[in-house]
Formats: C-alpha cells, sequence, structure tokens
C-alpha cells in the first residue's frame, strides 16, 4: 500500500513537471514586440532606428528649426512611399523615375531650406555616395565607373 501511495506521488510531481515545463521555458524568451503596417517586416526596426538616428544628425548639422524638421520628415517619407513603387518597373524605367524622384525632392528641399543649409545639405549627400569623399574604401554601385569590389575597371 505504501509503494502505492509513492508512486502515485512520483506520477503526481512528474506530470506537474511535465506540464509547467513549457510554461517555464517560455518565461526565459523575452517577447517579440507586434509588428505591423509597412516596413514593419523582420529588420525593419534597426533599420529604422539607424535612419532615425541618420536624421537627427543631420537635421543638427543643417541647424533646422522645428517647423523645417517636420517639412523635412514629410518629404523624405513621400520620397520614401514613391521609391517603393518603383519596384515593379524594369531597371530603365526605374532609374528613369528615380532620377525624377530625386530632383523633385531636390526642388522641395530647395524651398524648405535656406541657400546655407541647402548647400551643407548637398554636400553631406555627395558624401554618403558610395566612392564619394569619406567613402574611398566602400564598393562604388554598378554602372558608376567601378567594379564589384571597388577598384576601377581596366
Amino acid at each position: 500500500m505504501k509503494t502505492n501511495k509513492v508512486n502515485w506521488m512520483v506520477a503526481v510531481v512528474l506530470g506537474a513537471m511535465v506540464a509547467l515545463s513549457p510554461a517555464l521555458r517560455a518565461e526565459d524568451k523575452p517577447a517579440k514586440p507586434e509588428r505591423t503596417g509597412p516596413g514593419q517586416g523582420p529588420g525593419a526596426g534597426p533599420r529604422r532606428e539607424a535612419m532615425k538616428e541618420r536624421a537627427a544628425k543631420v537635421a543638427e548639422e543643417l541647424g533646422l528649426s522645428d517647423e523645417q524638421k517636420i517639412k523635412v520628415r514629410e518629404v523624405m517619407k513621400e520620397q520614401a512611399e514613391k521609391t517603393r513603387e518603383l519596384r515593379d518597373l524594369e531597371p530603365e524605367a526605374r532609374r528613369e523615375k528615380a532620377k525624377e524622384l530625386r530632383g523633385e525632392t531636390q526642388a522641395k528641399m530647395k524651398e524648405i531650406l535656406t541657400a546655407e543649409q541647402y548647400a551643407k545639405w548637398e554636400k553631406i549627400r555627395e558624401q554618403n555616395r558610395p566612392g564619394g569623399p569619406g567613402n574611398e574604401g566602400k564598393p562604388g554601385r554598378p554602372g558608376k565607373g567601378k567594379g564589384p569590389k571597388g577598384e576601377k575597371p581596366e
């Protein structure tokens, strides 16, 4: 009789351990934030944060007012949306539309920024281009006079 009670208690304890082990393991993992909406897929978080940091740095370098920051943010958001729409186009059409879009963005930025701020903005953009000043070690884009590893073609 005593053996039956011990076996029964062992079975209850083992059953409880098995039943509770998934719940205990679930506490070890951090909860994943829910992502909804466009641009919220895997990897969007760190990329978005890096973009925000870069935008804040540029805004500080240019000395933007609060009103200018809002307008620039709207222009950049609009540009990003229009750029996403270009994904389905053929490469040549995409290049042409992207060139037009850059021209529109430049015109809008010229309206928002002072002449001095615009000149600084152009300089920052030039420095951030692959193969531009400060980016000598980074490979250039295809078709921009550099090979796949950043060296000049012969």
